[in-house]
């Protein structure tokens, strides 16, 4: 009986220790997320913009987004891809993250995809299932590299101004340079919606 007793007083105990245990590993509720776009570029819906030609293979258009005060998990990119040809066109995401330097840092995705152009609609590239993270104050780099030269391609803003250091385009050679060094004068309208704990 009294082995009995025991065993009865141990089961409650690891069944008050499981009742009781710290549950702060678990992912946070949806409502306990805040859904936030990044960009730079001042397009709007119909607005003037240019289909940015001049890309060949393996050349990527990016911008630079963040920093945000919390860490933040992205959840899609949403780019206009379009001009001239109707084509469906293999784009490659690259997403790097970025400490503020000409080169970005280590590359954290990529992944290709057949896009059908459309000079007025969105693209949006779903990236729930991958989980990734950016930490609190650190910026990342998404790029969409060509698979060839010509029309179709990514899309900027038609306004005049472009945001000085936050538009990137890396050569086939590896080369990273400014999108205003290399003359251009519009934000590449490339987003990315992040999600952040409340």
């Amino acid at each position: 009986m009294k082995t009995l007793t025991t065993y009865l007083a141990a089961a409650l105990l690891l069944f008050t220790i499981s009742s009781c245990s710290d549950d702060s590993t678990q992912p946070p509720k949806s409502s306990d997320l805040q859904a936030i776009q990044l960009y730079h570029d001042s397009y709007t819906s119909n607005a003037s913009k240019v289909f940015q030609g001049g890309f060949v293979p393996e050349e990527e258009a990016a911008v630079k987004l963040g920093p945000l005060d919390k860490e933040l998990t992205i959840r899609n990119v949403q780019f206009l891809f379009g001009g001239g040809d109707p084509e469906d066109r293999t784009v490659t995401l690259k997403i790097y993250e970025d400490d503020g330097t000409e080169v970005p840092g280590q590359l954290i995705h990529t992944s290709s995809h057949l896009i059908t152009p459309a000079d007025n609609t969105f693209r949006q590239l779903n990236l729930t299932s991958y989980g990734l993270k950016i930490g609190a104050n650190k910026m990342f780099r998404v790029a969409l590299e060509m698979s060839k030269a010509g029309m179709p391609s990514i899309a900027r803003d038609d306004d005049g101004s472009i945001e000085a250091g936050k538009n990137w385009i890396r050569s086939s050679d590896g080369t990273w340079q400014k999108a205003e060094d290399l003359g251009l004068t519009g934000d590449f309208i490339i987003r990315s919606e992040v999600v952040v704990e409340k």
